[in-house]
């Protein structure tokens, strides 16, 4: 009895698709960002139709990967990335804090944080630690870059106690004529100098 069989050529890789790689962050250590390889409608299976060697992609600068096809494909294909530093919290712009009024408990005021022009958003951009933030005095905040942004920034805000009302000045109100409307004198009052309103 006679067996007949099929002998294919190979699939050149080459004319696959590479879904292309995003800029990387470098972070000191080998970078290996996913590689999807498709040849039509099939995803191809890294080390079953192809496999991958790595260049350059510890540094910043560009970055190369090696695609290689094996098994029912053939050929290579090569494909680079960006590694690029992180931006530097440091050098963002934070608009400082008006003085708090003690509470008693922890005060977090809402913090504005720039980058060139554009606005940052917290716990996308950045984390907040807050120190000393519950008496009067002066608390910080630490503003700790993550994801495309590295180092930190600590900037301070005042936490200042109530004044009491009771050791204003309150200027003497002269006699009222009578009208049968409503009166209301006009009254200054002071606090240190310091005309309320």
């Amino acid at each position: 009895r006679k067996l007949g069989f099929v002998i294919a050529a190979k699939t050149d890789i080459n004319n696959g698709n590479i879904e292309s790689i995003g800029n990387q962050y470098y972070t000191g250590n080998v970078i290996k960002p996913v590689v999807k390889v498709m040849y039509g409608d099939t995803v191809l299976v890294e080390n079953q139709d192809y496999t991958l060697k790595y260049s350059n992609n510890v540094q910043i600068g560009i970055a190369e990967i090696i695609i290689t096809g094996i098994n029912y494909y053939k050929g290579e294909k090569r494909i680079q990335f960006q590694i690029i530093d992180r931006m530097d919290i440091e050098s963002a712009y934070v608009a400082e804090i008006s003085k708090q009024f003690y509470t008693g408990y922890e005060i977090k005021p809402e913090i504005a944080v720039l980058y060139g022009n554009s606005i940052l958003k917290e716990n996308e951009d950045y984390t907040l630690t807050y120190l000393n933030n519950t008496s009067i005095g002066t608390a910080e905040i630490i503003i700790s870059g993550i994801n495309s942004y590295k180092g930190g920034k600590r900037i301070q805000f005042r936490i200042v106690d109530r004044k009491d009302i009771a050791k204003a000045s309150i200027s003497e109100v002269s006699n009222q004529y009578y009208t049968g409307q409503e009166i209301c004198p006009k009254v200054i009052v002071t606090y240190e100098n310091e005309v309320l309103k």
